[in-house]
């Protein structure tokens, strides 16, 4: 259409990571024939309170704050979660009995099933108290351990509702085992970016802790990091968590994203509008192939 045509392409989006889109920004950049490219960061919008980008800042993961906010295409390498320190980790305390609690689990029907134990206190700090962490134990084995937690509520790997079990000729799933064993579990959010992100913030806010007892869950914390995979013949990459000891991980993910997230908005803050000559400056010009936003 653009070549019979002879027209023109818009390509409008958020940076994530080096991908095609990011390719195109190049173009623009080395101002390849027929294209230009522009970037538009969230830091610069005038209807955006100063207050908020400075709330982010603090709570985010520089990495995310830098590809959220400013528009920036950035390269995820090294620990996933550089935010954990070993001052997250506590003594452990007995659990208050009016403290919410909640189960997470991350199944496996060969393999390593993996559990962990929360408890969120009145201000909303989440304690992460107990785990399971056990090889090829089948879903009965595995139940009979947790189901002593006394926990009320428990979340599971959304993809443990594949049906993937046959059984006395009936196709079941993990999600139906532990339900008929008793645990009657939610499927967790698994945005993993979101869930990644979120958990980042609570980590640099403190407000995740973690029992020392819980040292498989620290082993994997201390070395869950970002793998690169391969997207296409022309070595494009996208940064992914490297999938392997990350199952305790996921159950903190899981956990985490089932929390509510509110913006905390200061007390009689008001955002300055910038002038109209200001906004000047970001008429489109008149040839924009590529432009990105935060």
């Amino acid at each position: 259409m653009l070549s019979d045509r002879q027209g023109q392409a818009l390509f409008i989006g958020t940076p994530q990571g080096k991908n095609q889109f990011w390719e195109l920004w190049l173009k623009g950049q080395r101002k390849e024939a027929g294209y230009s490219s522009y970037r538009y960061p969230t830091i610069d919008n005038p209807y955006i309170p100063d207050y908020e980008i400075e709330q982010a800042r603090e709570q985010l993961n520089p990495r995310y704050f830098r590809q959220e906010y400013e528009a920036s295409f950035e390269d995820f390498t090294g620990l996933i979660w550089p935010e954990f320190t070993h001052e997250n980790v506590v003594e452990p305390f007995i659990i208050p009995k009016d403290w919410e609690k909640l189960g997470v689990i991350d199944p496996a029907i060969s393999g390593t099933t993996a559990c962990i134990g929360v408890a969120i206190d009145h201000a909303g700090q989440v304690w992460i108290y107990n785990e399971y962490y056990e090889q090829n134990k089948r879903v009965d084995e595995v139940c009979d351990t947790i189901r002593e937690w006394k926990i009320p509520n428990w979340l599971i790997d959304p993809a443990s509702k594949a049906k993937n079990i046959v059984k006395s000729g009936n196709i079941y799933s993990l999600f139906d085992e532990y339900s008929d064993h008793g645990i009657h579990p939610v499927a967790g959010e698994n945005d993993v970016d979101a869930g990644i992100n979120r958990v980042a913030e609570y980590f640099r806010a403190e407000r995740i802790k973690i029992f020392r007892t819980c040292e498989n869950l620290i082993w994997e914390l201390e070395r869950y990091h970002w793998s690169e995979e391969k997207e296409t013949v022309n070595g494009i990459v996208k940064s992914k968590p490297y999938k392997k000891n990350d199952h305790l991980c996921d159950c903190t993910r899981y956990a985490i994203m089932s929390r509510p997230s509110k913006a905390i908005q200061p007390k009689n803050k008001t955002c300055e509008r910038k002038s109209y000559m200001w906004w000047k400056q970001y008429d489109k010009p008149k040839n924009v192939k590529v432009g990105i936003r935060a």
